[in-house]
């Protein structure tokens, strides 16, 4: 039944009939009746899960207890496999066609001077210049061993100085070793921001470093605004927009990996 908040509760009707006219067993067995109530925020998330579990059932993990729909995880069907398997294989072409045209580039343009581009979309020049970017960045430098560490553990803990590339580098190594093994499309990375504007900033200039557009391979969602899609692998959101989709999905059951940046400043949302 609906009620006067737009929620849903629990129709107590039936109670009298399996109880009798006993008023005595009527109070034990009746109890506050639960509403739910997901609006706003709450909304929103819950919406964005469902609408993943139901677009892309691969990503559901069979170790989930609670998955927000009712799907069932042992098995795909044929046509989501191809699916996948067409996701996986586009990823995988993009990026190594990205590497190959800026790798000719750099061969045909030897004594070129290395400058940003501020050219929006791709071009070979800027991809290039992106990449000579971040391979000069610590993280990046220690990719196989970052790699190899969060493959083989369940938790890793990385520290680093400001600008060597932890928040920009880390998810993005990840990202493209699972692209490479044929794996992009089974790959969903949250990484939280304690601020908003953080959470816009990075995923801005993840989105710029791998010359696309955000709401692309790489997006963000914040309160009340978000810029994401179905491509979207790489996900910057806030510490609070986390917790709002546990709430409703307690195993983050389409998720396969999460980074909790500036985890160190020790705030409410992120100790939680």
């Amino acid at each position: 039944d609906n009620d006067d908040l737009g929620g849903f509760h629990l129709d107590d009707s039936h109670l009298e009939s399996l109880s009798g006219n006993n008023e005595d067993t009527l109070s034990e067995i009746r109890c506050p009746r639960p509403v739910a109530i997901p609006t706003g925020e709450m909304g929103e998330v819950m919406g964005d899960v469902i609408s993943q579990q139901k677009d892309q059932p691969w990503l559901i993990s069979s170790e989930a207890r609670a998955p927000t729909v009712s799907l069932e995880r042992k098995t795909i069907s044929e046509e989501d496999y191809k699916r996948q398997s067409s996701i996986s294989k586009r990823l995988l072409d993009d990026l190594q066609r990205k590497r190959k045209l800026a790798s000719e580039w750099a061969k045909k343009n030897p004594d070129k001077k290395i400058q940003r581009s501020t050219k929006p979309g791709f071009s070979a020049e800027k991809f290039h210049s992106m990449m000579y970017v971040r391979q000069r960045l610590p993280a990046f430098q220690m990719e196989e061993v970052i790699v190899n560490t969060i493959e083989s553990n369940q938790i890793t803990v990385i520290a680093g100085d400001t600008g060597c590339g932890k928040t920009t580098q880390v998810p993005q190594l990840i990202l493209d070793d699972l692209i490479l093994k044929g794996r992009g499309a089974e790959t969903n990375i949250i990484v939280t921001q304690p601020r908003r504007i953080s959470a816009i900033g990075v995923s801005g200039r993840i989105a710029d470093e791998r010359c696309e557009k955000i709401g692309e391979t790489c997006g963000y969602s914040i309160k009340l605004e978000k810029r994401m899609s179905s491509r979207t692998r790489l996900l910057l959101c806030t510490t609070g927009i986390l917790l709002r989709r546990l709430q409703c999905d307690p195993d983050l059951a389409t998720v396969s990996h999460i980074f909790v940046d500036e985890v160190h400043e020790r705030d409410l949302n992120t100790d939680f």
